[in-house]
Formats: C-alpha cells, structure tokens, sequence
C-alpha cells in the first residue's frame, strides 16, 4: 500500500461485460445495453497523464445506462486498519442521480454506498479523499 492507478496502461473502449480489462486486469466492467466504458476519450478528462475511465451512453437512447466498474484489492492484511479512497471525478452533465461509489469487505458481503458523486457534483474536476472503516 498504496495502490495508485493512472490508467495509463489501459487504451480501452467497452460497450460489453469484461472481466479483467486489459491494462487492469484487477477491474471487471458490466455495461447495461448501451453503456460504454473509455479510457481513450482524451487528455482533457484526465487529472494528470493522458488517460482516465469515463463511462457514458453510447447510443444516446435519452435513458440512463447502468455502468458498473468494479476493481478488485486483496486488502486481508488490512485488519482493522483505516483504508482510504482518494479519486477524481468530473461531472459532465447527466441527469442521472444513480453515481454512487460502493465498497464492501469480501465477495459475499453486501455492497455499502461510501458516496454518492451525483449529490456531491460540481462542475469542474475535483479530488474526492474517502475514508472507508
């Protein structure tokens, strides 16, 4: 620890289910029908380098798509220890309230809500630091 993740690596764009995705193989996409996942958008998403993930509706059906990227960390030599989240996120306008980051402590534990992007948004590219106990 720490984990960093530029996403650099990564020159991907999904429209389907992916499980370990080139680049990052410890995240796993699942699209609703229409959904697309993109690390090659360009430089203007991304907080430093030249890549970032965005997730959109590729076809522009007007309804909101379900994009779930999921990454994976063996944190089992973390025992009650703090561990802490730090992202950016940049609001791009949907109106969709459904931009939720979850967390939870192994696979067959339920999925906790640690932040809600959509309630929290602004318009610019912000750094968001989350602790999760």
């Amino acid at each position: 620890m720490p984990i960093s993740e530029s996403f650099e690596n990564c020159n991907e764009e999904l429209t389907n289910y992916t499980f370990g995705i080139n680049g990052f193989d410890y995240a796993d996409y699942n699209p609703e029908f229409g959904g697309r996942f993109r690390t090659n958008e360009g430089r203007g998403y991304a907080n430093s380098g030249n890549r970032a993930i965005t997730l959109d509706n590729f076809n522009n059906s007007g309804t909101a798509k379900n994009n779930e990227l999921i990454f994976t960390y063996n944190l089992s030599s973390y025992i009650d220890s703090a561990v802490y989240l730090d992202f950016s996120f940049l609001y791009r306008g949907e109106t969709d309230g459904n931009d939720k980051i979850f967390a939870r402590g192994a696979e067959n534990r339920n999925w906790i809500e640690i932040y809600d992007l959509f309630a929290n948004r602004l318009m610019h590219l912000e750094i968001i630091k989350c602790k999760i106990n």
